[in-house]
């Protein structure tokens, strides 16, 4: 990438510091303006971008704060919330809508009501930050049953998960974009790809990945699954392997 001969010191320094992008200060910078306007230019730009990534860094501090202090207190109203965390309600209430988006917290409960104010949603820690113990109670199922029947019961499981969504009749491109829909709302990371030999969906992630190794009868059920999604029989073709960037996936290739 060239830079411009006269680019000046500073603006050399707005390349260096925080990762600034050589091609927006070229853009933004318009050489065709004198020197010293140009100069105003990136201070102005250089500042904005540092007030910004300051402004990024209080917003993650404060939603920080408040998992901290859901951790410790279990439930709270934003109210609670802000008055413990020197915050208005309105700012504690922001801040919970955007933690409450990425599944951070979740409402529990709604307190009060009635004639005397508005209602006041109770939150708490939501499951990606608790975690939960499905892994460790599907092993001791898993390992209770004879492998035969553990296969059998799991690929019953993946045609009852499917919960049929078309016909046979429906085009085949339809049925896997709806397929694809269907294992995205299951944490699979799913697509589908065409390749020489006919369509097939890869999945960017595995639910029991921790426990594939032990009970490889978990991927029947996957292809227990998309056979029952996509009417048409399907063939494991990848198992928990690594991309060239590392990404670890697994794939399935339709029948012919």
């Amino acid at each position: 990438m060239q830079i411009d001969a006269g680019m000046g010191s500073f603006e050399r320094q707005c390349n260096r510091i925080r990762g600034f992008p050589v091609q927006r200060l070229v853009h933004l910078g318009h050489y065709s303006q004198p020197c010293e306007s140009r100069q105003l230019n990136y201070e102005n730009i250089f500042l904005q971008k540092l007030g910004s990534d300051d402004m990024m860094t209080n917003v993650m501090f404060a939603r920080q704060k408040i998992l901290t202090f859901l951790k410790k207190q279990n439930v709270a109203t934003a109210a609670e919330i802000g008055a413990a965390l020197q915050m208005t309600a309105a700012n504690a209430r922001h801040h919970l809508a955007q933690l409450q988006a990425d599944g951070l917290v979740e409402v529990v409960s709604v307190r009060g009501g009635g004639k005397r104010g508005r209602p006041q949603k109770v939150y708490r820690l939501g499951k990606a930050v608790l975690g939960e113990n499905f892994a460790e109670v599907l092993d001791t199922l898993l390992s209770m049953m004879p492998p035969e029947e553990a296969e059998a019961r799991l690929e019953s499981v993946g045609r009852a998960l499917a919960k049929k969504l078309e016909t046979r009749t429906t085009p085949l491109m339809r049925r896997l974009a709806q397929a694809v829909g269907r294992l995205n709302r299951m944490s699979y990371q799913a697509r589908w790809e065409a390749t020489p030999v006919g369509p097939r969906v890869v999945l960017g992630n595995c639910p029991y990945a921790a426990l594939i190794q032990k009970h490889p009868a978990l991927c029947c059920m996957d292809a227990a699954l998309l056979h029952e999604l996509l009417g048409e029989p399907v063939k494991q073709t990848a198992k928990l392997e690594r991309t060239e960037l590392g990404n670890i996936y697994c794939a399935f290739h339709l029948k012919n």
